[in-house]
């Protein structure tokens, strides 16, 4: 989805308040803050339901259309049964000095303090509703949702002149706002949610020149993912090869499976040593496992199991090692005939030389590096490749003629000739061994339900990251683990 300027978006609304429809006698404006309050109220109820307890709802209300916004949302969820309070920003002198205390725990804050109109720094009251809101989010008693942008953040640069809101949520009206595409916006907006007004279709097209940036979002992931047929069959949806895994590492091929699993994959067969195989079919039932009788992979050992790769998805590199035999056990199977596509990640990367062509011939591929590994390939520093991600995203897609996933925070997706794709979802749980091992199963398993290897990478990438922000709220970003996202996948 393409990224708007705050001028395209009000030129955007007004076409938009033209062609909508509103009750008899309603003002115009009502139509699009009717739609963005209903999108608010159904962010904020999903986002309830991973709670112990329904949350109680603090609506921070400025006078602009994001105040209204917040407003209304609070109505139709103290109809929906939650406790939702109003704070107008105009009277923060009255409950700004309200301590943490005096919210219930596990709050949930709504930020419409400010919004696209900002000019500058936040002042007096306003800065006073900003400085409250984070207050509460930095004790542990709220959650906070922005309404459009975070308060304070420039809609346009994604500069922050003066004081800003951190959100963990962002329900952004109509398209995503050009600033988000700064990563210091991106740090205070925490998962973006795009929230439709009636745009027509054409005002929502990516663009169509390599050169630009979009954000991928879930309107994005919806449309690209196809329906389960009624009548479908496990062969529809594809077949995932997982070849991972060494003795000292049963994890890696197991989370592996199961991304590919949860991920939608008609069937998933994980191909590891024997001496971990046992550990990784008791990973699930539904997960089929071949044993080999060597440490780590190897051709020899590929080939003892006598499976066919020929149309299935193979995902190599979880777990593999650096042993001996691994850089020849990817060589060869590269070359095994027939194979509908590849995903390489973590130990297949270290292992595939710096200007390799792993999509050569008629496979599709992708490739999942952390930063780390980027540099490597790239016979860069870590610093480097952190310091320009989007060139380093590009050089490796044109290097290697795939598409390719650069983790971390902001994580980006490019293709060769395709646009860079920012999937603004994720938070620091996700700094744990075997995030990225699920990631990887979620890609097979978009590749192997026919998507091409851009649009299977930027569907996975959302997927795995809102299940991540979802597995958040339920556990905190310090508790949570690889395997919870599992649960929150959708």
């Amino acid at each position: 989805m393409r990224l708007a300027t705050a001028s395209e978006i009000r030129s955007l609304d007004a076409a938009a308040r033209a062609a909508a429809w509103r009750a008899p006698g309603a003002p115009p404006e009502r139509a699009l803050m009717d739609l963005a309050a209903l999108a608010l109220a159904d962010a904020i109820e999903e986002i309830a339901a991973r709670f112990a307890a329904r949350p109680a709802v603090f609506a921070v209300c400025g006078k602009g259309d994001n105040g209204g916004d917040a407003a209304l949302a609070a109505e139709l969820l103290a109809a929906r049964g939650f406790r939702a309070d109003v704070l107008r920003a105009a009277d923060a002198a009255a409950w700004a000095d309200m301590p943490p205390e005096a919210l219930p725990a596990r709050s949930i804050v709504l930020d419409g303090a400010l919004g696209i109109g900002l000019r500058g720094a936040p002042r007096g009251a306003a800065a006073a509703a900003v400085a409250w809101t984070n207050r509460m989010r930095e004790a542990g008693r709220a959650l906070v949702v922005a309404v459009d942008v975070p308060s304070g953040v420039d809609a346009d640069t994604g500069e922050a002149p003066g004081a800003a809101v951190t959100a963990d949520f962002t329900v952004t009206m109509g398209l995503p706002k050009r600033g988000f595409a700064n990563p210091a916006a991106l740090a205070r907006c925490g998962d973006i949610l795009v929230a439709g007004l009636g745009y027509p279709p054409d005002a929502l097209a990516p663009p169509d020149d390599p050169a630009e940036t979009e954000i991928f979002s879930e309107p994005d992931a919806r449309r690209l993912v196809p329906r389960r047929a009624w009548d479908a069959n496990k062969g529809a949806f594809g077949h995932v090869a997982v070849v991972a895994g060494s003795e000292r590492y049963a994890g890696a091929p197991a989370l592996a499976a199961l991304g590919a699993l949860r991920g939608g994959a008609g069937l998933v067969t994980a191909l590891v040593p024997r001496a971990i195989a046992p550990a990784v079919a008791a990973a699930a039932p539904e997960l089929m496992v071949r044993a080999f009788d060597a440490p780590s992979a190897t051709p020899a050992a590929l080939a003892s199991c006598g499976f066919d790769f020929a149309g299935k998805v193979v995902l190599a590199g979880p777990g593999l090692s650096r042993a001996p035999g691994v850089a020849e056990a990817l060589g060869w199977l590269r070359s095994a005939p027939g194979v509908r596509g590849f995903v390489f990640d973590a130990d297949a990367l270290d292992r595939l030389p710096p200007a390799a062509d792993p999509g050569r011939g008629p496979c599709n591929c992708i490739l999942t590096p952390h930063p780390g590994e980027a540099a490597r390939m790239l016979g860069a520093t870590v610093a480097a490749v952190q310091a320009d991600r989007p060139a380093a995203a590009r050089e490796l897609a044109a290097r290697a003629g795939a598409a390719v996933v650069l983790k971390g925070a902001g994580t980006l997706v490019a293709a060769p000739g395709k646009p860079l794709s920012l999937v603004p979802c994720g938070n620091p749980g996700l700094a744990r061994g075997g995030s990225g091992d699920i990631l990887a199963g979620l890609c097979a398993a978009a590749l192997a339900r026919g998507l091409a290897p851009f649009d299977a990478a930027r569907a996975a990438v959302w997927r795995h990251g809102r299940a991540a922000d979802l597995a958040a709220v339920r556990r905190g970003a310090e508790a949570m683990l690889p395997t919870d996202l599992l649960a929150e996948l959708r």
